[in-house]
């Protein structure tokens, strides 16, 4: 799953540098303005994948590029590379009105808000006015009609003539006969009131006291995702709608701890600490450990970047630690569902504090006590994770309340997940024999299973074939003595 996850990140991450590199090189030809038809017609932008759109959806809200209407052309949406000036800009109920317009101009028509809420990571889904229309599951139109009647207020131009609402033809004809109808869920529930002229066709929408109250209220305890690029920020922030559902493979001591750890996650208070150490060989599960149990209690792991953690310059290291804890803190303090902190390699950030003998020890000193410090006051829930315990240093040991191993799958889990594999109708008696002694982990026998799909998508494997992939995956010894090339 690891490998899966990884490679969706990195795919999504090479759509957002091909969208930037794009703009870069249409800025350097001078031309800064460009519209979405030169993107799509250009390849940069394809309309039918929701993926390509979600990229461009969350540089937009990461103000790396910036959105601007032709105003000659009211139909017509620019972008180009943000400035300066605007990566500063916060988010507001004008920017969700901005990229619903675009959207629906730009991109397709006709728009399910649900659709709209998942192409922007559901960063607005806690203003008030959104989820009045979540709730009353308004049509497109509505929508439309809703926003155009709350953007005239805020810059104003109230009420707003139907007229003036830059509707094409078509659009401006449904949203009439919408607005005629008494039983309209605009009108039904008091969002909007209308002005007739006295030829009855003239219409005017104004906002009621209720759109008023609700148009920029925000859930106290909601919390709000801008999507980021990896260099922008020191963790990830990944939600448990995101991460798959995995059978996990561990021994009955530690399968009974993780379930424990999972209720505590629910149950400790804001001012309490709930933290484990992690530590055993790469690729007996982790990681995914710290993941399920975000999956488990329906909340949100923040995982550090630790590159981007480390810092060449003098302090900024201990900063940059500071940042990641006092925001963890913020989130954890109004979020309602549990929140998982999650140092993976631990060890690269507590490994064993030195003899000072250059300003590089001296610089790696400052950070690791400015993390045992944090740790020491820390409120939440924290997991790190290493392979390599002995190089952590003690002081940060006492700073855990648990501290677990995870051994490699015992000979019934081996067989346990054997049995379920995908890999298992092509293994023969033997097959199955030799890797139920082999001490395997979890990591190793999914690396197998995919190099063995892949390959039979060319051809069909024989029990030669997996005998060799065995070997090659170091799960078998090789006991042949040949060398060299087989001619046959």
């Amino acid at each position: 799953m690891e490998t899966q996850t990884h490679m969706k990140k990195k795919i999504e991450t090479e759509q957002k540098n091909m969208f930037v590199q794009y703009l870069t090189n249409k800025q350097k030809s001078a031309e800064t303005d460009i519209n979405i038809s030169q993107l799509i017609d250009e390849k940069v932008l394809d309309q039918q994948d929701k993926k390509s759109i979600k990229c461009l959806f969350e540089l937009i809200l990461s103000n790396q590029i910036e959105l601007a209407k032709n105003k000659r052309f009211p139909y017509d949406f620019h972008i180009k590379l943000a400035s300066s000036e605007v990566k500063s800009k916060e988010l507001s109920i004008s920017t969700c009105i901005e990229l619903y317009d675009f959207y629906t101009k730009e991109i397709t028509s006709q728009v399910d808000w649900l659709d709209f809420e998942k192409m922007t990571s559901k960063v607005f889904s806690d203003y008030g006015i959104c989820q009045e229309i979540e709730k009353l599951k308004l049509s497109s139109p509505e929508i439309t009609i809703l926003f155009k009647t709350i953007h005239g207020f805020l810059t104003g131009q109230h009420p707003v003539f139907l007229n003036d609402m830059h509707l094409k033809a078509e659009e401006l004809i449904r949203a009439s006969l919408l607005l005629i109808d008494e039983k309209n869920p605009l009108i039904e529930h008091d969002l909007i009131r209308l002005q007739l002229d006295q030829d009855g066709v003239s219409i005017r929408t104004t906002i009621t006291k209720k759109t008023l109250t609700i148009i920029g209220n925000r859930s106290p305890n909601a919390k709000v995702h801008i999507p980021l690029t990896v260099k922008e920020t020191l963790f990830e922030m990944i939600n448990c709608d995101d991460l798959e559902e995995v059978n996990l493979h561990y021994t009955d001591t530690l399968n009974a701890t993780f379930h424990d750890f999972c209720a505590l996650s629910q149950k400790i208070n804001k001012d309490e600490n709930l933290s484990m150490l992690l530590h055993g060989d790469p690729g007996t599960g982790k990681t995914e450990f710290a993941k399920q149990v975000a999956k488990n209690v329906n909340g949100t792991l923040y995982q550090l970047n630790f590159p981007h953690i480390q810092s060449k310059w003098i302090g900024e290291t201990e900063k940059n630690i500071r940042r990641v804890f006092n925001a963890y803190q913020d989130a954890w303090q109004k979020s309602k569902s549990p929140i998982i902190l999650l140092i993976n390699e631990a060890d690269g950030l507590m490994n064993k504090r030195v003899t000072v003998n250059t300003s590089n020890d001296s610089f790696a000193n400052q950070a690791q006590t400015e993390l045992l410090e944090q740790l020491e006051k820390f409120k939440g829930v924290i997991i790190a994770t290493t392979n390599l315990l002995r190089n952590i240093d003690n002081a940060f040991h006492r700073r855990f309340l648990f501290k677990c191993e995870i051994l490699a799958p015992d000979v019934n889990i081996r067989n346990s997940y054997l049995k379920r594999s995908v890999i298992y109708p092509l293994l023969n008696a033997s097959q199955i024999a030799i890797l139920n002694n082999t001490l395997f982990t979890i990591a190793e026998m999914k690396n197998m299973e995919q190099k063995i799909q892949l390959i039979q998508r060319i051809r069909k494997l024989s029990s030669a074939d997996i005998d060799t992939l065995l070997v090659h995956e170091g799960l078998v010894k090789n006991t042949s003595k040949a060398i060299g090339y087989d001619r046959n």
